[in-house]
Parts: C-alpha cells; sequence; structure tokens
C-alpha cells in the first residue's frame, strides 16, 4: 500500500476503505432488487443511488465505470421502475431515469467541503448529496444505517495502537471518514469523532519526537485529517 499525496484519500489503503463503503452499499442495491416494489424500498433505492453518485460517480459511467456496480444499479431501477413512478417525487424519477440512461452529466458532482484535505488534486473528491433522492423517510433511515457502518469501520482501526503513527497506509477506516463529510441526514458520534482526533494528534506528536523521517508528509497529512475531523465535528454541531 502506498500514499502519494497529502489529502486523506490520495493514498491506496483509504481508497480501499471508501471502495468497501461503495461494495456495501452496492450489496444493498442488489438486495432491494428483490425486494417488493413498495414505498419503502423505493425510498431505500433511491437513497442507495444516490450514495453511490456521492461517493463514487465515475462507477456510474456507462463508458468507463465499474461494469458490476452500474449492473446492479440499472438493474434494480428497472425492476422497481413502476414503484419509483408512484412513490417518488418527479425530482427523484428524473434523477434516476438519467442515471439509468448513463447520462455522464449528471455524473459531474459538485465536490464537497473541504476538497483540499479530503484529496490534494481532486481526483478523489466526496461529493454533494442530489437532494431529490433523499426526500422519502425511508432514505434517511437507511443514510443513517451506512454512516453507522462507516463509524464502525473507522472504530476497528482506531482499536489497534500501532495505527495511529501511519493512519494513511494503515487504516482504511479514513476512507470511511471522507464519506461522514457527505452522508446526511444522520447523527455523528461526537465523543469518538473528538477522541479520535486526539489520539491522531498524539500519533503525530510521536512521530514528531521519534524524529521519523516522512515527517515531511506526516505533518501536512495530519493537518488534513485534523481539518476534516473538524468539518465533522462542526456537522455534528460540538463546540469547536
Amino acid at each position: 500500500m502506498g500514499a502519494w499525496d497529502y489529502g486523506i484519500l490520495d493514498n491506496d489503503t483509504a481508497l480501499d476503505g471508501l471502495g468497501a463503503v461503495v461494495d456495501g452499499v452496492v450489496a444493498d442495491i442488489d438486495r432491494l432488487a428483490g425486494e417488493p416494489s413498495n414505498e419503502e424500498t423505493v425510498g431505500r433505492l433511491a437513497a442507495a443511488v444516490g450514495i453511490v453518485l456521492q461517493l463514487a460517480p465515475a462507477a456510474l459511467d456507462p463508458d468507463t465505470g465499474n461494469d458490476r456496480t452500474r449492473g446492479a444499479v440499472v438493474a434494480a431501477l428497472t425492476v422497481h421502475a413502476d414503484g419509483i413512478g408512484a412513490h417518488l417525487s418527479p425530482g427523484a424519477q428524473r434523477i434516476l431515469g438519467l442515471i439509468a440512461d448513463g447520462e455522464v452529466a449528471l455524473l459531474e458532482q459538485h465536490p464537497a467541503e473541504p476538497v483540499d484535505a479530503v484529496s490534494v488534486d481532486g481526483d478523489h473528491a466526496v461529493h454533494l448529496a442530489e437532494p431529490a433522492l433523499f426526500e422519502h423517510l425511508a432514505a434517511g433511515t437507511y443514510v443513517d444505517e451506512v454512516a453507522t457502518r462507516c463509524v464502525q469501520a473507522f472504530a476497528t482501526d482506531a482499536a489497534d495502537e500501532e495505527v495511529w503513527t501511519d493512519l494513511a497506509r494503515e487504516a482504511a477506516g479514513v476512507g470511511a471518514l471522507a464519506a461522514l463529510l457527505v452522508l446526511e441526514p444522520c447523527d455523528l458520534p461526537v465523543e469518538l469523532l473528538t477522541e479520535w482526533q486526539q489520539l491522531a494528534a498524539l500519533g503525530l506528536a510521536e512521530l514528531e519526537l521519534s524524529d521519523d523521517g516522512e515527517l515531511d508528509f506526516h505533518q501536512p497529512y495530519h493537518a488534513n485529517l485534523d481539518a476534516v475531523f473538524d468539518a465533522l465535528l462542526d456537522r455534528a454541531g460540538a463546540p469547536m
């Protein structure tokens, strides 16, 4: 595994972690394709597709995207076409129709802040939501479920003390932190985020005391990670 820049997604490990979040959502989309086409099912489906659009929009490109991801999305939208027409808003219907038709222009989502902290060159940004896909009550419930998975993913890494001195190479859960920047509405765990931010600072301090030969990488990386923790705590309403 390698790191090639200072953004929290500018390394193989975090991208694997973000990919794991997306894979979980795609697995949900597969399951939803086999469920009855009622209001709750299509509400959850709209949110799941919306999350893929936020975290991995390029995967939905019919020409250059991920066949597994796009295939699962198109199959589920086809199965539930009648339910989508009956239960979702015209705005949601329009966006899901564009995705099913492979309209690449829709995939050019605006990246969410803090852009530079997530990816210095912007190649691995996470993106703002399409609000129409998250209007249904069932959508909000689903988003919170995915956010809980993201918290659990980082918590798994956080339990390993050695991770804190090489987060860019050892903590796949950092990719899940990036996802949390754009998943809403969801309840963010203020106490855990605060604890993790403090542990990251201690990890950097340990590197600085050891005169680590890669401080010119670790220091700006940790500054970006700190900015992400600040953004998450700000979203959670925690005092800064």
